[in-house]
């Protein structure tokens, strides 16, 4: 974007987008790993299921704050309308509202996601307007023995590739999930593929009745013990300190 400053001599700079944010309002959790931004993309690995209600409850938050849609790719059947109305109630907002401004598209092939991305993606986020892009259990459909890994694997980086680009260009918050740690671990192209295409990446393992999360290119971590989405907790009435003095301020 361009604008012309009214001087005595016009002079055109270029405005640098504004930069959205979301937290999820887990406070832990927020603490470790700052905020989720628009224009950059986060992966989140997961070895645990809460990794759905998270998600969920990122896009309950950047639905609230910014009163816009969302679209969202579904392989993995994660949507649960329940979690989702649950959460609206708890944030104090409309559940049909929110049901509404979540647009899911549930891909049952390789095949179908990848078409999704490559000709209907970003058509979708730019008629919809959306704030936010999700691409949940993205590489579950391509890990199918139906697909051959090579071809498999040529889908996934030209898919991501076009993540990347509808990111920039419509500024989106986008979030790029895996749920089983096992897909990645003996699959080093596919892992480096992954972590590599985001600005943020978080993993979600599982401990002894809890949660570990990390930040795996700072080895920084937390033990956290999820609590049911409908629950609030004694973090929920204190004040958050976000980076702690360890991550850098918002670009």
């Amino acid at each position: 974007m361009r604008a012309v400053l009214e001087t005595e001599v016009a002079v055109e700079v270029e405005l640098l987008p504004e930069v959205r944010t979301i937290f999820s309002s887990l406070k832990p959790i927020d603490n470790l790993i700052g905020p989720f931004q628009s224009s950059k993309i986060a992966f989140i690995d997961s070895a645990s299921k809460f990794l759905f209600d998270f998600t969920s409850v990122l896009c309950v938050q950047a639905i609230k704050q910014f009163d816009r849609e969302i679209v969202f790719l579904d392989a993995g059947n994660s949507v649960d309308p329940f979690v989702l109305s649950n959460l609206a109630k708890r944030f104090g907002m409309d559940k049909k509202y929110v049901l509404k401004s979540i647009n899911v598209s549930r891909p049952f092939t390789a095949y179908q996601m990848a078409t999704l991305i490559d000709e209907r993606l970003e058509e979708e986020v730019k008629n919809k307007g959306a704030c936010m892009l999700v691409v949940s259990s993205f590489p579950y459909l391509f890990l199918d023995e139906d697909v051959e890994w090579p071809e498999a694997y040529k889908l996934m980086e030209r898919c991501v590739s076009t993540i990347q680009k509808i990111t920039k260009e419509y500024q989106t918050i986008s979030l790029i999930t895996n749920y089983k740690l096992s897909n990645l671990y003996h699959r080093a192209k596919l892992r480096d593929l992954l972590y590599g295409c985001a600005d943020k990446n978080v993993r979600f393992e599982i401990g002894r009745r809890v949660l570990r999360i990390t930040l795996p290119e700072k080895d920084e971590s937390i033990d956290y013990l999820p609590v049911p989405h409908n629950q609030t907790t004694l973090d929920d009435f204190t004040e958050v300190v976000f980076w702690e003095g360890r991550y850098p301020h918002i670009d």
